[in-house]
Parts: C-alpha cells; structure tokens; sequence
C-alpha cells in the first residue's frame, strides 16, 4: 500500500495494513486499533449509520471524536471491484487531495485495508468529527423556513453554488452529489461547507460539461424542498459566474427536465427497495414460503398470522371479512410486534391450471401488493402498511400468496361514512361537512391520477376516511395489487375509476354533491372546468356497472 506521501506512517496490524496521519500515529496504533474489532459495543461509542455496506460510528478518542466507517465486503461483485478500486483508498485519497487545493474537506485521520488474496475483506476510513454540522436541507429549514428571501439564505445558496464550481475547476466530480452530503457548519453569514460520502468522487483531472451538468441536476433535485424554480435559476447564475461552462441560463430547462427524470428514478428505486435487503426490508426462504417483510417484524410471525388466517378460513369463523373463489380476507393478530398489532391477511387463491401459468409470467398478486403498498407510500399516499407477503412454492411453480398489512379498523370505509352520517334530514353544518368531504375526496382522487396514479379497483370499499383534529378529510388506500404508476394516467382510466367511485357509493349523494366531487377533481388536474365532459363519460360508464343505492357492495 505504500506510505503515500510524507505526514503519514504505514501500520501493519491482525492482517491489516493501516495509514495514519502521523500526528496522530502513535494514539492510534496503542489506543484505536487494538479496539477496531469490538468498536461497537465499546462505552460512548455510537452507530451513526448501518447498512449492508459499511458501519459508520462515532467514536470518542483523543479529546475529541472521531468519525470511522467500516466497510464490508460481500458477494462476488464486491469483492471484483475491490481489486481495482477500493472504498476507504479512495475517501483518503480524495480527502488528502482536496485539502491539498484548499477545498473544504474532512481531516482524514486513518484508512486501513485487510486483503486475503488481493481481494478486500474489510476497510476502514476515519475522519475528525466536524462539531456542529448538519445537511444543508435541515440547515436550510432550522434557519429560514417560511423566509425565503432571507438574506443569509440566499448567501448559502451562493456558497454552494460557487463552492460546486471551484470542486469542478479542481478536476474532481461527485458521484453521489446531493444536500444529505454536504455538512454546513456556523451560522448564516458566516457558514462553511464541507463534501462529504468521497468513495464516488473521481479525480483530480478533467471534468466534462456532462459530468458537470449531472452534478449540478442531482444537486438541485435533492434541494427540491427547499428551493423553488427561482432559487435554481438564482443558483445556476451563480454556478456560471463570468465564465459560463453550461450555458448560462439556456441550460436551465434542460436542468429542470433532468430534475424530473431524476425524480421519477427516485421514487422507482425506492419503491423497489422492499424487495432487495436493507436496512428496512429483507426477504428469506422459510421451508416451502418465499417471504418479504418489513425488518421490525420477526421472521415467524408472518407464518403464524397465514396459520391463523387458513385456520379461520377453514372454521369460518367471524375474523373472515370476505371469502370468494379468488380470495380470502381476515383479521388476525400479528404476534411478536409492538402491542399484539392487528392486521389484515389478504389470500390470493391458486385454483386453476391457468392460475398456475400466470404465476408463472407475472409477478405473483401478494408481492405486487406488497410492492405496490410501499410504492404508493414512497409517493406519499396514504396506505394500509405492507408488512410482509408470502409465495407458496418456488418460480416456475408458484402457488397462492399472502399479503399482511395494517388493519384499519379505527377508520371507516367511505360509503359506510357516508351511510352513517349523511343519512336523513342534515343540518346546515352536516351538510357543510358534507360538501367538504365530497370536495375533498374529488382532490385526491385528482391528485393520484395528475402524479401518474392509477388504481384499478378504485371502489368507495377501498377507501378509508381519516379527519383531522381541525375537521379536514383525509382518505388511506387498501387493495392495491392493481395499482400502476406512469407519467400519466389515460383519459379512459380516469373515466374508469371516477365511474367505479360514483357506482359504488350510496345515492344519498346528490347530482350536485358529484358535480362537485367532478369540478374539485377536474381543477386540480388541469386548471379547467371540464367536470361536464367528464360527468357524461362517467354515466356512460356508470350505465354498464351494478349502481349502490343504500346497501354498500362488499
């Protein structure tokens, strides 16, 4: 590994070989490493961050504190990149190279490597601790939130911009460029920032107007909280200065284009992220079950509430909430989490050789539940939680599924609302509620459908009234395994699902309460007044559908 330059002295220790800045080498070599392998349960010592890659803790040392990551490697991949380039040689690297310009960096403290055969086993990066920093997002909010012409807002705004330039002049690139790294320390008028994660940074070299671009795009879609149109033209003028590298002000739509792609790719990932291990989900084979869940929930009890769910099922027994050919719904108890929780297990029956050959092309219901459900809450719509699925057999031959979610049962479903409070003779402030609520639901719908949004079985069954402390209408979503998500949602299924919420609820709900759930729905998706066109598309559609009238269709 070599001693890499002077200020630094080389370490060899259980297998390792360490760098160490050199002021700090002796306290190192007799305190820390000796300690490395049980760091994490030691006194004081804390878990800033875990994940399938590296701990990252913070870990008192030498009158101050130290921040180290340990990295992990694992699988076949890892260990194939870890003979060209590794994570911890590379934070020291680029750290001691920023520095080296006068770039604002991290003071790298150590970075060790243990290696059987070349391959990396394990790696080590510490740094000093930068006392009283925080993400330039909660920085931004703590500070001036609800102020955005704040004078000292704008000044960091203008220091990160000019500081992102100077990082490029410098010939380096961020491969993970976004507000979560970069630490801001003092207060406005007087603040410094610091680039942090530097495992993906490359250089010093030449750096294109692509990679530049793409920097400054993911930087100003992870600030989209925080900032608005004006603030990233603001921001790109200041990127520019007087020798403009993008374009100047021309290449703000092409930003503002790149923004929304990078958003759309956001929410995908994260959506899929419920079904690969992390520190939220993991999945397993469990005897004949492939399962997914939620990591808080233990591995055995998913299988305990689907025997409970068979069990009453087969005695029929007054936890079964519906029992059809295709599938099974009851309420049972998930043992093992926070207060005995009640949840719903959804059963999606296998009964047919063609239900056998669907399993074999498709993603089988349950996990599309599971993945939906999350997706849905990724995007911010309020669902009963996913908290696990299971798949009977292995790919091609896979059986029935089971989803286990959150039961809602301290809401009410909306026509059962509807049914009980709009009943009969109303009062002036009844009817107001009501007028409110119809409203309020036509925006929602609206909303889903205007964000790509598209449920196939948008029945009023499916839909649960939350309100608030101050009287607003909320709704949380269940039945989501025919949920889909695009750029847009067709003409012909948002007639679909408006004519599906208009047959399922009761009649009580007068023409005039629907055209106005038709103009709150038609506003917020274009800004027009279309609700006629859209209400005699749905009667058309209404005409072919079984129409509530007082009794709610299970």
């Amino acid at each position: 590994m070599g001693a890499e330059g002077t200020g630094f002295r080389e370490v060899r220790r259980a297998g390792a070989r360490f760098l160490v800045r050199a002021d700090r080498a002796e306290a190192v070599e007799w305190d820390l490493l000796p300690a490395l392998g049980s760091l994490a349960g030691a006194p004081g010592v804390t878990v800033v961050k875990e994940n399938t890659v590296r701990t990252v803790l913070r870990v008192p040392f030498g009158g101050g504190t130290l921040i180290l990551k340990r990295y992990h490697s694992r699988g076949l991949l890892e260990a194939a990149k870890s003979l060209v380039r590794s994570r911890p040689r590379t934070e020291w690297r680029i750290a001691r190279a920023m520095e080296a310009v006068g770039l604002p960096a991290v003071r790298a403290v150590l970075m060790g490597e243990r290696r059987r055969g070349g391959v990396l086993r394990e790696g080590f990066f510490a740094t000093e601790e930068v006392t009283g920093g925080s993400a330039v997002v909660p920085w931004l909010v703590e500070r001036f939130a609800g102020r955005p012409e704040d004078p000292g807002r704008r000044a960091l705004l203008f220091g990160l911009a000019r500081l992102v330039r100077r990082f490029h002049d410098a010939g380096f690139v961020h491969g993970d460029l976004h507000g979560g790294n970069l630490l801001v320390t003092g207060e406005p008028g007087a603040a410094e920032i610091r680039i942090l994660d530097l495992h993906t940074v490359r250089g010093p070299g030449r750096v294109s107007r692509r990679a530049r671009f793409g920097n400054v795009a993911k930087l100003l879609h992870s600030l989209g909280t925080v900032t608005a149109g004006a603030d990233r033209a603001v921001f790109l003028d200041d990127y520019e200065g007087a020798a403009p590298v993008l374009g100047g002000r021309e290449a703000l739509p092409a930003i503002e284009a790149a923004i929304g792609r990078l958003e759309l790719r956001r929410l995908a990932s994260r959506s899929k992220r419920c079904v690969k291990q992390s520190t939220t989900f993991t999945n397993e084979r469990i005897g004949h079950f492939r399962m997914w869940r939620r990591r808080e929930v233990p591995s055995w009890a998913p299988l305990h509430a689907v025997g409970d769910h068979l069990l009453s099922a087969w005695r029929k027994t007054p936890e079964v909430l519906k029992h059809s050919r295709r599938s099974i719904l009851s309420r049972q108890v998930l043992p093992g989490s926070v207060e005995q929780a009640r949840v719903v297990v959804k059963e999606t029956r296998c009964r047919s050789t063609l239900d056998w050959l669907k399993n074999v092309f498709r993603t089988v219901r349950g996990l599309k539940s599971f993945v939906n459900g999350n997706a849905l809450a990724v995007r911010g719509v309020p669902v009963a939680r996913p908290l696990a699925a299971l798949v009977a057999g292995r790919w091609p031959i896979r059986g029935g599924s089971w989803l286990i979610m959150e039961d809602l049962c301290d809401l009410t479903r909306i026509d059962l609302f509807v049914l009980k409070r709009y009943a009969g003779a109303l009062t002036p402030a009844v009817r107001a509620e009501k007028v409110s609520l119809v409203k309020a639901f036509g925006r929602f719908v609206g909303d889903l459908h205007r964000r790509g949004i598209y449920h196939g079985d948008m029945k009023a069954v499916n839909v649960f009234v939350m309100r608030a402390a101050d009287g607003t209408f909320g709704f949380r979503l269940v039945d989501y395994d025919r949920v889909r998500f695009g750029r847009r949602v067709s003409r012909r299924r948002r007639v679909k699902n408006l004519a599906q919420i208009a047959a399922s609820v009761a009649v009580l709900v007068t023409k005039t309460d629907r055209l106005r759930f038709f103009r709150a729905y038609v506003f917020d998706e274009d800004g027009s007044t279309r609700e006629k066109q859209y209400a005699r598309g749905v009667l058309a559609e209404v005409r072919r559908k079984i129409v509530v009238k007082m009794d709610p269709i299970e």
